[in-house]
């Protein structure tokens, strides 16, 4: 009923409000110290632009921050300044989904409450958007790029996705379930259209690759940090180390979170086994998302796993 009566403008100006209040709150009533950890490694990387190699973090998100702060004179505090980059990625992000569904043939009110779903997704949706990391705006890219493949405006489509690849790593698998599904679903590839999607899409990617490579005196600098720190098992399960292994080693808090996880990546294999079975209008990429974050679930160790509950909010699509 309360659906019903909303229109889009009023739901975008109800998350703006959200995320606001939120910040608000964190801020001024908890004096949450948002500076620490990864905003800090992003803020410190943003200082050091001009050599954009962080072995861990890739440089799209504090090239950004560069950038918004080189346009705003420096006039805003680190905090404040990461945080309006991050609000304008939110809303950005929360049209792009209304527009992803409308165009698979979803009408406005279903449309609107992917909208919210995504922005309000449980225990993630607004607080890792309002925390100044690069998950939001690495999605914002990932979902224009999507919307453009959908389209049909391949060079566009293939450009902003390579953006993605270098602000989030997590984009990689993302990404590359895009790519697939749009090859299987045409029928001949070798085309000059995704000879410039391709080229596009691996440019920013290659280059950073290749120039780090150099900096850093090693081929594997990309990702060897990841591999060994996100993804190397922390027990002696090869697979499944961050969903069973938070529930083996962790005390009750432990398994409270191990309970969450594996709930949204029931809902997951659920939405991956419904997506399937429906085939509405573009479900191949509704699958490949699905298919990802499963993927997460999977290979993501204890340390790192609660990133799969992180980009889960793009269950919101499929």
């Amino acid at each position: 009923m309360l659906i019903s009566i909303m229109k889009p403008k009023v739901v975008f100006f109800f998350l703006l409000l959200c995320f606001c209040s939120l910040a608000l709150f964190l801020s001024s009533y908890l004096h949450y110290d948002f500076m620490r950890s990864d905003p800090l490694s992003y803020w410190q990387d943003s200082l050091a632009w001009k050599t954009p190699f962080h072995p861990f973090h890739v440089p799209g998100y504090p090239l950004l921050i560069a950038f918004a702060r080189a346009i705003t004179l420096g006039i805003l505090a680190p905090v404040n300044l990461m945080m309006v980059v991050n609000l304008c990625a939110y809303i950005g992000s929360a049209y792009l989904i209304f527009r992803i569904l409308t165009v698979g043939g979803v009408s406005e009110e279903p449309a609107l409450i992917g909208v919210l779903l995504f922005g309000l997704w449980p225990f993630v949706g607004l607080t890792y958007a309002v925390d100044p990391v690069a998950d939001i705006t690495a999605i914002l890219l990932f979902l224009c790029g999507y919307y453009s493949l959908l389209l049909g405006r391949k060079k566009q489509a293939g450009f902003i996705l390579g953006l993605a690849l270098i602000t989030h790593k997590v984009m990689w698998l993302f990404v590359f379930g895009l790519v697939i599904t749009d090859w299987l679903l045409t029928k001949d590839i070798f085309t000059k259209r995704n000879f410039w999607f391709l080229l596009f899409l691996l440019s920013p990617i290659a280059i950073l690759w290749f120039f780090g490579a150099i900096y850093h005196g090693s081929i594997t600098w990309l990702f060897i940090s990841n591999l060994k720190v996100e993804v190397a098992s922390k027990s002696a399960l090869p697979l499944l180390d961050g969903l069973i292994g938070t529930f083996i080693n962790g005390d009750l808090k432990g398994i409270l979170k191990g309970g969450i996880l594996t709930v949204f990546a029931s809902i997951a294999l659920i939405c991956a086994i419904t997506v399937y079975r429906s085939k509405y209008k573009h479900f191949e990429y509704g699958l490949a998302i699905s298919l990802s974050i499963l993927m997460l679930f999977l290979l993501l160790n204890q340390g790192e796993i609660w990133a799969a509950m992180r980009f889960s909010r793009l269950l919101a699509l499929p």
